[in-house]
């Protein structure tokens, strides 16, 4: 067994097990840990053992078997303007927001939550697979965009949205701003020659700071839904059922809230660009892709309204959510080649501001 995983033991494991079989006869026999995330605020395993139940062929035997299941354990801790966060995916799981997923979009079932008195929360939750992270195809990310959509969908058009004081702040973009862009601009202000960011890439980026006001305006006029807000190809796993019909499985809901149409497809192709290995001079079909799959799938939930509403809230969280971020990671390597995709991406961007600039009523009629 794992030293980080001593607070397990064995006879807590047999309710886990019955949760998983659907049998009230199992046990739990044996068990071993593997850590697969840790850190400050949490620790992460894979926990897999072997159980008997009865055979229900054969009344007289125990039928032995294996199984296998995620601990999630969530540590106190306070993230800035959201408090909540630390304990958001066992209320999300509390709450009726899960109940009304479509049928090819999943979360991971949980077999049993425990709010600790060593303010701890212990989710025991049902391991998932599929293609997710660095092995997503752009196939895999139109189908994930898609899915997202059908969920979405529903809350421009038939369901209400829900106010439970828990979810985060409809305005995270302002705070993501602020957080990269504090850092950024001293920089850019002291640095205005750079060996591989151009001039247009370094203007560009303080002019949207001067800009960020005015697109925020519009931002939060946008049509709002339930939102992700760590919606990355490292969160998504993208398989068949049964009937060979594609599924996503989202997870980590800490960051769930109230937000904009848009803005988990941008954080979709910026974490692909900078973190997932996807090419950055493909990202415009990445983009494309992206954005028609999710338009799909809004259409697919019902949602019949002007496409140019979502496109903008797409554009403006990815510009203003990823042109300061980036430039932050910037002045923390010297790596020539990590450097020179920050800068293929900046270029991106960049073009989507100018796309911002030449919709007159979006910059010079946003107060309209």
């Amino acid at each position: 067994m794992n030293l980080r995983t001593q607070k397990v033991e064995n006879h807590m494991l047999t309710p886990i097990l019955r949760s998983i079989l659907k049998v009230e006869s199992a046990s739990s026999i044996d068990f071993e840990s593997e850590v697969l995330q840790g850190g400050t605020l949490g620790d992460v395993y894979l926990i897999k053992g072997t159980g008997k139940h009865d055979d229900s062929d054969n009344s007289a035997e125990m039928k032995v078997v294996n199984w296998s299941a995620v601990l999630k354990i969530q540590k106190e801790y306070h993230r800035f303007g959201d408090p909540e966060s630390w304990r958001r995916e066992m209320l999300l799981y509390q709450s009726d927001i899960y109940e009304h997923l479509p049928d090819n979009v999943k979360v991971p079932r949980c077999y049993a939550l425990e709010e600790r008195a060593d303010k701890e929360i212990w989710l025991w939750l049902e391991k998932v697979s599929g293609s997710s992270g660095t092995q997503f195809s752009l196939e895999n990310y139109a189908v994930a965009a898609r899915h997202l959509a059908q969920f979405q969908g529903q809350f421009l058009t038939k369901r209400t949205l829900p106010s439970y004081p828990w979810l985060s702040s409809q305005y995270l973009l302002v705070k993501t701003i602020s957080d990269w862009g504090t850092q950024a601009i001293p920089w850019l202000q002291t640095n205005h020659a750079s060996p591989v960011f151009s001039k247009d890439i370094m203007e560009g980026a303080m002019m949207l700071w001067t800009e960020r006001d005015r697109l925020l305006d519009v931002y939060y006029a946008l049509p709002r839904t339930v939102c992700h807000r760590d919606f990355s190809a490292g969160n998504l796993f993208v398989s068949k059922t049964a009937e060979n019909i594609d599924q996503t499985t989202i997870i980590d809901w800490d960051c769930a809230g109230i937000g904009i149409a848009g803005e988990d497809i941008a954080d979709l192709v910026g974490e692909a660009l900078v973190f997932y290995e996807f090419d950055p001079a493909e990202a415009v079909r990445l983009e494309e892709t992206v954005l028609s799959s999710y338009l799909l799938g809004l259409m697919e939930a019902g949602w019949s309204g002007d496409e140019k509403l979502i496109r903008h809230g797409y554009s403006i969280s990815l510009v203003l959510g990823w042109c300061f971020r980036i430039i932050c990671r910037a002045q923390h390597t010297e790596n020539r080649e990590v450097l020179e995709r920050y800068a293929t991406i900046l270029n991106f961007i960049m073009e989507k501001a100018d796309g911002l600039r030449k919709l007159e009523h979006v910059i010079n009629n946003s107060s309209k």
